[in-house]
């Protein structure tokens, strides 16, 4: 059974920016934590939560093109800068809260990124 601290940081990544299916997926299990069906759960969320963390290689890719700055304007290039500052840092992901949170959720899990 997963841990309080686990849920309540689960919580935390429902509140804050999260993509549907990855959203779906964390709602199922925290509805389901300490029943029979939270390890099913669980083998749902895994991938979605994986999946949700940016490596630096794709926030480079992804933030340098011009679809990136006529979306996200200014903030673009400002992630692109942090991007690279965090490729020269020898940093392998992205280290905002949604990705950081979804990291810490993984570990407690007793998963690792590769």
């Amino acid at each position: 059974m997963a841990e309080q601290k686990t849920v309540d940081k689960m919580k935390e990544l429902l509140n804050g920016h999260c993509w549907e299916p990855m959203k779906e997926a964390a709602q199922e299990w925290v509805d389901v934590v300490g029943t029979e069906a939270e390890d099913l759960a669980k083998e749902k969320l895994l991938p979605l939560l994986k999946g949700s963390v940016a490596t630096v290689d794709e926030m480079l890719e992804n933030f340098s093109t011009a679809e990136a700055k006529e979306k996200f304007g200014d903030m673009a290039d400002e992630i692109l800068n942090h991007a690279k500052e965090l490729k020269a840092q020898g940093k392998k992901f992205c280290d905002c809260p949604a990705c950081t949170k979804a990291k810490e959720i993984l570990k407690d899990l007793g998963e690792k990124l590769d």
